[in-house]
């Protein structure tokens, strides 16, 4: 894979999505992203934008690199623009028929080498390929918010998935200077087996009278982790955590417990953590925490 030459889109321009096409054109590669939503697209343009100032005004990048980057980022909501794309990633709703249905469109207008990546926190990728025309090349590339900052990726290879197929995106991955890991297609793979669960408890504890702060501090700073877990359900977004409660209580019944009520309430309210401003802490327009 030549790195000059080659076009990768990303379909999706919510946070994972614009934030892996900023990612994909900073190593060098001709980006698309794609979303239905014109007012999407617009959001994307701004907050990737926004960033790139960042990290002008830090010295991070020069002007000339800010423009580049720029330039090599195509914002769309038109699916042909994808033609000629080495490699697609998805990061469409954490809902199997979604995905399904944009992997099918991917495969109208992308050729029969295209890879297709799906970003899927936890959902079987043997399932989502299931109804497509090329399940040899589909497989999971599991990022993490925000990727910038969070280096790891989880592949995992669906049953029909090919060698070549898994090959080709790790050597994608090492061009993203992605850290690796290789997971089972079982629900929630390696990360969210372990990390979900911790995240409903500490919500749990939350609503039995112990403070945010405290919570996530004893992790931080009893557990060694770099971000409490209330603060990083924020990060990530309230209702895909819940939706991936669910998933997990559904593939595994009795090892997790029922989504904390206050989780679903908060969702419901529509404060799903940094990305609209309230979670379980309150958020500036930047994201910084208040």
């Amino acid at each position: 894979m030549d790195i000059r030459t080659e076009k990768i889109s990303v379909i999706g321009a919510g946070t994972m999505g614009y934030s892996l096409a900023l990612l994909c054109a900073q190593k060098g590669f001709k980006t698309v992203n794609i979303d239905i939503s014109a007012k999407q697209l617009v959001a994307a343009e701004e907050k990737i934008y926004r960033k790139l100032d960042i990290l002008y005004s830090k010295g991070k990048l020069t002007a000339t690199e800010v423009e580049n980057i720029k330039g090599s980022i195509l914002f769309s909501n038109d699916y042909t623009d994808i033609c000629g794309s080495k490699i697609v990633i998805e990061t469409v709703t954490e809902d199997i028929q979604i995905k399904t249905a944009t992997i099918k469109k991917i495969e109208e207008f992308s050729s029969d080498d295209t890879i297709i990546l799906s970003n899927t926190s936890g959902l079987s990728i043997t399932k989502i390929a299931e109804h497509s025309k090329r399940p040899w090349n589909i497989m999971v590339a599991h990022f993490f918010n925000p990727p910038a900052v969070l280096k790891l990726v989880e592949l995992i290879k669906g049953e029909l998935t090919s060698t070549q197929t898994f090959k080709s995106t790790q050597e994608f991955m090492h061009m993203l200077d992605r850290d690796i890991v290789t997971a089972h297609d079982t629900y929630g793979f390696i990360v969210n087996r372990l990390l979900i669960p911790m995240i409903n408890e500490a919500a749990y504890l939350l609503m039995e009278g112990s403070t945010a702060d405290d919570i996530d501090l004893s992790m931080r700073s009893g557990a060694s982790h770099p971000m409490g877990p209330l603060e990083l359900a924020d990060h990530i977004g309230l209702d895909v955590v819940l939706s991936i409660i669910k998933g997990l209580k559904s593939a595994f019944p009795d090892n997790m417990n029922k989504p904390c009520p206050l989780i679903e309430q908060l969702v419901a309210d529509g404060s799903s953590g940094k990305k609209t401003g309230s979670g379980f802490y309150q958020y500036d327009r930047e994201g910084k925490k208040l």
